[in-house]
C-alpha cells in the first residue's frame, strides 16, 4: 500500500511535466486494482484500494474538467463567429481621453463619408464604407450619422459604451437611443457591439485620416487601424 501511495504521488510530480504519461499512470493504477483482480483478490488487498480509488477520482476529475473547458470554450468561438463578442476585454484602462484634429466642422452638422475599412482576409467590413448622413443630435449635444446604403449603420459618441469599453469612443455600430445618457446601443448584446470605434473625448468625430483604436473584422478584431473621414464639401 505505501508503495502504491508513493507512485500515486510521484504520477503528481509527473503532471508537471507530461501530463498525458500522468494520466496514463493514474489509469494504468486504477486498473490495476479494479480491472486486473477478481473480487476475492481486491478483497484480500484493502489497502491498494485507496491508492486505486485516489487514481480512479484523479482521473474523473481531470476528464470532468476537461470536458467543461471544451463546453466554455466552443461557447465562446459560437458567440463570436455570431458576431456578440464585439467588445474589448483588452481594452486600457486610463482616464486621460486622447484629443484629435481636425473634426468635423459646424459641430458635426454634415455629412461624412468613411472609407478604408474591410478586412482583406475574409471581406468583412467593406460595405461599411459609404456615406453617412447626418441626422441630429444626441442627449449629449453630439451629432449622429446614418448610412446611407447600409442604412442600419450608425456613427456616433457614446461616453460609456460597455464595462469594456468604458471610456468615450465615436463609434460605428447600430441605431443608437439618442436619449440614453450612456450605452447608446440598446439591442442584445455582450460587450460593445461595433464595427469600429475610435477612442476620443472630441465634441465632433474626427476626420481625415486616423488611428482608429479598434475595427472588428466579422470573428477577430484589429487595433489601430487606419480610417479616414472626409467631409462634404
Amino acid at each position: 500500500a505505501h508503495r502504491d501511495w508513493v507512485w500515486y504521488g510521484v504520477t503528481w510530480a509527473l503532471c508537471l511535466v507530461s501530463p498525458l504519461l500522468a494520466v496514463v499512470s493514474w489509469a494504468i493504477q486504477a486498473a490495476r486494482f479494479f480491472c486486473c483482480k477478481p473480487p476475492a483478490a481486491r478483497a484480500l488487498r484493502p489497502r491498494q484500494r485507496g491508492p486505486a480509488q485516489a487514481a480512479a477520482w484523479t482521473l474523473f476529475a481531470l476528464g470532468l474538467a476537461t470536458v467543461i473547458a471544451l463546453f466554455v470554450g466552443l461557447s465562446i468561438v459560437v458567440a463570436c463567429t455570431n458576431g456578440k463578442c464585439k467588445g474589448n476585454p483588452w481594452w486600457p484602462h486610463h482616464g486621460q481621453m486622447p484629443h484629435h484634429a481636425p473634426l468635423a466642422p459646424y459641430g458635426g452638422r454634415v455629412n461624412v463619408t468613411l472609407a478604408g475599412l474591410g478586412c482583406d482576409e475574409n471581406g468583412y467590413g467593406f460595405g461599411n464604407n459609404q456615406r453617412y448622413l447626418y441626422q441630429g443630435t444626441t442627449r449629449d449635444g453630439r451629432a449622429y450619422y446614418r448610412g446611407e446604403s447600409k442604412t442600419d449603420m450608425y456613427i456616433y459618441y457614446d461616453k460609456h459604451c460597455s464595462e469594456d469599453v468604458p471610456f468615450g469612443a465615436w463609434i460605428l455600430g447600430r441605431k443608437p437611443d439618442i436619449h440614453a445618457p450612456y450605452s447608446l446601443d440598446k439591442a442584445p448584446r455582450t460587450g460593445c457591439w461595433n464595427d469600429a470605434l475610435i477612442m476620443a473625448s472630441d465634441i465632433s468625430v474626427p476626420v481625415g485620416p486616423q488611428h482608429w483604436s479598434w475595427v472588428w473584422c466579422g470573428d477577430h478584431g484589429r487595433r489601430d487601424t487606419d480610417l479616414v473621414v472626409t467631409v462634404e464639401a
